[in-house]
C-alpha cells in the first residue's frame, strides 16, 4: 500500500518514538497516517537498517493485510493526499521498471505504473521486497537496475 504525501509516493512512516520498537513505530504511523488499524496488519519481518544518503535510517518492515477493503481507509489530510494500491502483476511487467540516475553517482528504480512514479526510496525499497519475495520465474526485474557512471562535464 502506497501513500502520496505532498506529490511524493512513500510508504507509511516516521521517525520511532524511544518508548517503542520499530514495529511498533510503522504500525503506529500507518494508522496515524492512512488509518489502518495496527491489529488488521499480520507482521511478517523486518528487512535491516537502511542509511540512505540524505536522509534519516530507515528500517523496513512487511506485513500483510487479509481481506483488505478500501473503506477502512481514513487519511490523514494534513500528511497524506492520496492512497493506493498497485498489483504485483502490473510493478513485475518489464514495461513499469526503469531508473534514475543521480548526479551524485548512483542510480535507483524507478516504476511507472498507470500515472503514478514509484522512484527514490520508495522504488528501491519497493525493488528489493519484489527481489526478495518473487520467485525467480515471476519475476522480470531481477537484476535489470544497474548502475551507469554519471557523466561529467568538464
Amino acid at each position: 500500500m502506497l501513500s502520496r504525501h505532498m506529490s511524493q509516493i512513500s510508504f507509511p512512516g516516521g521517525i520511532k518514538e524511544d518508548n517503542e520498537d520499530f514495529i511498533e513505530c510503522a504500525l503506529r504511523e500507518t494508522e496515524e497516517e492512512i488509518g489502518l488499524k495496527s491489529n488488521r496488519v499480520d507482521i511478517w519481518g523486518t528487512g535491516s537498517l537502511l542509511t540512505p544518503p540524505h536522509t534519516a535510517a530507515i528500517m523496513p518492515v512487511v506485513g500483510v493485510i487479509n481481506h483488505f477493503r478500501t473503506n477502512e481507509l481514513r487519511l490523514n489530510e494534513a500528511e497524506v493526499e492520496e492512497c493506493f494500491t498497485l498489483s504485483l502483476e502490473d510493478l513485475c511487467h518489464p514495461s513499469a521498471l526503469g531508473y534514475t540516475q543521480f548526479k551524485s553517482g548512483y542510480s535507483t528504480p524507478v516504476f511507472r505504473v498507470n500515472n503514478k512514479r514509484i522512484w527514490g526510496i520508495t522504488g528501491f525499497l519497493t525493488n528489493v521486497f519484489l527481489n526478495c519475495f518473487l520467485p525467480s520465474h515471476l519475476n522480470q526485474l531481477k537484476g535489470r537496475v544497474k548502475f551507469i557512471k554519471p557523466i561529467r562535464s568538464s
